[in-house]
């Protein structure tokens, strides 16, 4: 018999189905021998310690049906992108268990990071309705007193999972719809977001597609990937499942599919099971009473219809679970016999043959009750053991789960990885790597406020680079610099793609340049540091900011943007363009710590053709408002950094022209330093391979120089021009280290 093509997501019948399932496994002895405590009273109990790990507890997540991806018309690098949302999703609600949060918090947890992921057809990146709109729905449902909450066709909702907790624990309602439900969402806390928020290329280009075609959304053709849910068993037992969609392709308005139906598209009972299903078309109502309709008749468990499975299969209570499982109503497997014996041979060897490089080995192995899973090979991906280190890239990885201890005298190095999408952490004086921290894809820039002792990240891209990429991002992520755990995430929009950042800390302002949005010339969004509001907008007159910088006194912000053939200089005190300076494009920039002058990095770079002009930093009198000076070197310069004593630093790429992919045949880069005053080069040293962004020591006699084709990060005694060593940072693509920022110790 010929076999079938595998796909990501299997078809049964006309219908594709994605289910994940979490069973509830016998309760765990606490420390006195008896049931453990419940995880939400210990997460909550004043004073108590969260438990330091997380055993014995199942998390499960789905990226949902839809037109199926075909691993046979499916390049490495959208797989590989797939896995790693749904990587962060796990890592997301794994943090919540391992904390001793309750399993409704996890399923949340899990489902807002694939909400905030434009791959998935949630939340960021929802389809299109007819009329060129976005309706959002979202269910959850706690399996211990079968409460559940849901929201349809919300418009202005980041997060719909959130807004149906909030239905869930805060009224006595089931299902809210429309202007309503946004309107509840934003009075319980949920801060609202325009239309544009949810729009991306991808979806675009497939509703006019679909109404090309005359696609309707009852045929599978109108449907697309991404219709998210998790499901997890915290240490209490208790079961939580969730589900979140944009729907389907050019639906007509106000149109409600499963997902948001309780009992179809989200379900959780305590004993029994937790289930986030979704297909397209309509969905599977419950019968009168609340029963669910028994699967079509021959639905074989595990190679027999009764009893328990050839080989190896699960014990009689397992055995007796599926049956459960069956009598409520969700899909079993439909196989054919020679499906069966391949399934049934899987269930033997416990193995999965596609596990994701980031996660640890121990999950690799599968519990003959998660058999169910397996009809979403690739988009279903478990915890439930304890983390172990993994392997990714060929190199040993620091495990993302591991806690990490707060220390008030230890110098800290922040480290973006643009492709992982995270922020790695290490100790300034030993290197030692002390933490990975996911966040929004994909990172690029930091900034350190001392003063709040926060962590700025911006996402500037779904992925790629500036001249390729696919979508632009919008999330600045707000990270607690001394606990080093997101607190908060601010959203640009309607700008978008932040690139630059600046502080002003004698004014307690933000700045942060986006590139332009339609009609709208890129700018400067200003922040209010204290209260992280938004409270302005300068525009630059240019498509391309980048790199921005103010002068000591917080009066003059100067921002480099790529091929527009001028800097922009803005007047901080009355918030407008005062003045444009002529440079043949430019890259990096920053101000001399007397505020004297600017170093811009200039021509732009370009990858297949020399540059337009002689590369080197360009010297502008601030006073003046003039080029004073070139300090000409022999590579192009992208970075440009001053240490607090004033001196220079430049970072070279080396490349051949012409040649090599999105960013030209990279070799190693050299870091040029020039000192103060007199501008005489006073070394060189060989770094990594396309040097990024450069920062130093607050005594500015360490620097560090990130390279993102090598995934390094250089550190040079600037004394000596010589390496101390290098660091590597971990990445999931061809981009790797990107911003940097120092971070001292909180000394009192």
């Amino acid at each position: 018999m010929r076999p079938r093509p595998r796909s990501w997501i299997v078809p049964v019948l006309a219908l594709l189905v994605t289910l994940v399932l979490a069973v509830a496994l016998p309760a765990v002895p606490g420390p006195s021998g008896g049931s453990a405590e419940p995880a939400a009273a210990a997460g909550r109990a004043a004073g108590g310690a969260p438990r330091p790990e997380a055993r014995d507890v199942v998390l499960a997540v789905h990226g949902g049906a839809g037109a199926a991806l075909r691993r046979e018309t499916t390049d490495a690098r959208t797989e590989r992108a797939y896995r790693d949302g749904l990587a962060g999703a796990l890592r997301a609600g794994h943090e919540v268990l391992r904390r001793g949060g309750d399993s409704v918090a996890a399923v949340e947890a899990a489902v807002r990071v694939l909400e905030d992921n434009a791959l998935f057809n949630a939340g960021k990146g929802a389809v299109f309705t007819e009329d060129a709109g976005h309706e959002l729905d979202a269910s959850v449902m706690r399996g211990s007193d079968l409460a559940a909450g849901a929201v349809t066709g919300v418009r202005h909702v980041r997060n719909p999972v959130s807004a149906a907790r909030l239905v869930m624990e805060r009224t006595r309602h089931v299902l809210l719809s429309g202007e309503a439900a946004d309107a509840f969402a934003a009075r319980n806390g949920l801060t609202p977001v325009t239309q544009d928020y949810f729009w991306t290329q991808k979806r675009w280009d497939e509703l006019m597609k679909a109404k090309q075609t005359r696609t309707t959304a009852r045929t599978p053709e109108a449907s697309t990937t991404g219709t998210v849910g998790a499901v997890a068993l915290d240490r209490r037992r208790d079961l939580a499942a969730a589900t979140s969609t944009g729907g389907m392709t050019n639906k007509m308005a106000g149109r409600v599919g499963d997902s948001p139906v309780v009992g179809a598209g989200t379900y959780a009972k305590d004993g029994n099971v937790a289930a986030s299903a979704t297909r397209p078309g309509r969905g599977v109502p419950p019968r009168r009473g609340g029963r669910h309709p028994l699967p079509p008749r021959g639905i074989r468990r595990h190679g027999r219809r009764r009893g328990r499975p050839r080989g190896r299969g699960p014990p009689a209570a397992e055995a007796r679970w599926h049956r459960r499982g069956h009598r409520a109503g969700l899909p079993g497997h439909v196989r054919r016999p020679a499906q069966q014996r391949r399934h049934a041979a899987r269930l033997r060897d416990g193995r999965r043959q596609d596990r994701h490089p980031d996660l640890p080995r121990r999950a690799e192995r599968l519990k003959p009750h998660q058999c169910m899973a397996c009809t979403a090979r690739l988009t279903t991906l478990h915890w439930s053991q304890q983390p172990s280190p993994s392997r990714m890239n060929g190199m040993n990885t620091f495990d993302a789960h591991s806690t990490y201890t707060p220390s008030p005298d230890r110098d800290i190095l922040a480290v973006v990885s643009q492709s992982g999408p995270s922020v790695t952490f290490f100790d300034a004086a030993t290197y030692e790597r002390l933490h990975v921290l996911d966040v929004p894809a994909e990172p690029h820039e930091l900034c350190f406020d001392p003063d709040h002792r926060l962590l700025y990240c911006l996402s500037t891209y779904v992925s790629g680079y500036y001249h390729a990429h696919q979508g632009r991002a919008r999330q600045i992520t707000v990270i607690d610099a001394d606990t080093l755990a997101i607190v908060d995430t601010l959203d640009t929009a309607p700008d978008h793609a932040p690139h630059g950042i600046a502080l002003d800390r004698a004014r307690s302002r933000l700045y942060v340049s986006v590139e332009a949005n339609g009609d709208t010339p890129g700018g400067v969004i200003i922040y209010d540091a204290k209260t992280r509001e938004r409270i302005g907008r300068v525009t630059v007159m240019a498509d391309g900011p980048h790199w921005f910088a103010i002068t000591p006194d917080g009066r003059r912000g100067y921002s480099t943007n790529k091929e527009a053939p001028f800097v922009s200089v803005l007047d901080l005190e009355r918030d407008e363009l005062a003045a444009r300076i002529e440079v043949p494009g430019s890259e990096g920039l920053d101000v001399s710590p007397d505020g004297r002058y600017v170093y811009v990095a200039a021509p732009k770079g370009d990858f297949r053709t020399p540059p337009a002009a002689r590369p080197g930093l360009r010297v502008i009198d601030v006073a003046t408002g003039e080029i004073v000076r070139t300090l000409f070197t022999e590579g192009v310069v992208f970075p440009v950094h001053t240490t607090v004593n004033g001196a220079v630093l430049a970072g070279e790429l080396r490349m051949e022209q012409g040649t090599g992919g999105a960013l030209g045949a990279q070799t190693d880069g050299v870091l040029t330093v020039f000192a103060p005053d007199t501008f005489d080069v006073v070394g060189q040293v060989q770094v990594g391979c396309f040097p990024l962004t450069i920062t130093s020591s607050p005594d500015g006699s360490v620097g560090y120089v990130s390279n993102v084709m090598s995934s390094t990060v250089t550190v040079v005694d600037l004394e000596r021009m010589e390496v101390l060593t290098t660091l590597t940072v971990d990445r999931a693509g061809e981009p790797g280290a990107h911003g940097l920022a120092y971070i001292p110790a909180a000394r009192n």
